[in-house]
């Protein structure tokens, strides 16, 4: 998710209040008005605008898959975007001062890469 690629859809997923109730059973059902109810298993319903209808479907055959706090999965999303991109940072900083400790300690040799030339050049 770190990567940048699509993580707002997951966040946006796990936001979902609308065609989230899940019907987990084929269901043939004929109301008191003589209304045949048919739902293939992994039909999703919505709760507000398919109410009478879900009244009639069995609550063992309703998987609730709608989101309980919306809010609470957009917080989440962001507070960890943030802690993974300081993660990124420190680590980008901290192969920068690495680079720059090793530049130091090359710079520090009594034998310098201007010696070495010399010397290269003086036998060949």
């Amino acid at each position: 998710m770190q990567t940048g690629e699509n993580w707002d859809y997951v966040m946006t997923d796990c936001m979902i209040l609308e065609n989230c109730m899940e019907v987990s059973k084929t269901i043939n059902i004929t109301k008191s008005d003589g209304t045949i109810i048919f739902y293939w298993s992994g039909t999703f319903l919505d709760p507000v605008s398919d109410a009478d209808t879900l009244s009639y479907i069995p609550q063992d055959a309703i998987l609730n898959r709608c989101s309980p706090a919306p809010a609470v999965a957009a917080v989440y999303f962001e507070l960890y975007m943030l802690v993974c991109v300081y993660f990124v940072v420190q680590l980008v900083i901290a192969v920068l001062i690495d680079i720059i400790e090793t530049l130091e300690e090359i710079e520090a040799m009594p034998v310098s890469q201007k010696h070495i030339e010399v010397c290269r050049q003086s036998h060949f």
